[in-house]
């Protein structure tokens, strides 16, 4: 019973989730680079001071707007790929 289990979960279960976990690597790694680059863009166009005086709320809502470009972001980086093979009909 253990053996047909095992069989079971890497003939079936294991290259689904591995194929699913490798598809998002894009998504992950768009994500992360689109959130630093806000992040680092906001900071430098700032003052010292500015920095120094910023509130909690003010730091969240940096991180808020970061996140959210960074998640359209990588959501377009991911769905790039499906249009394109019914553009050229394949």
């Amino acid at each position: 019973m253990q053996v047909c289990i095992q069989s079971l979960l890497v003939t079936y279960v294991f290259p689904h989730c591995l194929s699913r976990s490798v598809r998002q690597i894009p998504y992950a790694i768009g994500q992360f680079t689109v959130n630093e680059l806000c992040h680092e863009a906001v900071y430098r166009n700032m003052s010292e001071e500015t920095k120094r005086s910023l509130t909690g709320a003010a730091k969240f809502n940096i991180a808020l707007g970061s996140g959210i470009t960074a998640g359209f972001a990588a959501a377009i980086l991911s769905q790039v790929r499906s249009p394109i093979p019914s553009i050229f009909g394949e």
